[in-house]
């Protein structure tokens, strides 16, 4: 099972503080991607990625963002994707601190089928 979301982060408050796109200077942003672990290793992720980074650039630009918590182990996917850091920031989750790590990807570096 895979589940994503995307969104535009033009103008987009959160309660984090300015909207986004001007905290990691990227328009799209992929906020939710999922993959079972009974999934991992087929190249879901990457397919599911890619699709989302592909119809992202089409609508917005070529540039996009996501971020992950930092102990979170997809965060190499993501660096294997080619993301680059783009931003770190303090949060919450479940009334614990967090900390979230951006990855970005702007112009030809977005991932797309067959790339990456």
């Amino acid at each position: 099972m895979a589940l994503s979301g995307i969104r535009a982060n033009e103008g987009r408050k959160s309660k984090n503080g300015p909207a986004r796109r001007a905290a990691t200077g990227h328009a799209g942003e992929v906020y939710t991607l999922y993959v079972d672990d009974d999934f991992h290793g087929r190249g879901v992720g990457r397919a599911l990625f890619s699709a989302l980074a592909s119809g992202l650039a089409r609508d917005l630009g070529p540039s996009l963002v996501v971020w992950v918590l930092a102990g979170n182990p997809a965060r190499f996917f993501y660096e294997a994707l080619g993301g680059r850091p783009a931003g770190r920031r303090p949060g919450t989750l479940g009334g614990q601190a967090i900390e979230e790590l951006a990855y970005g990807w702007s112009g030809a570096a977005v991932p797309v089928h067959g790339r990456g």
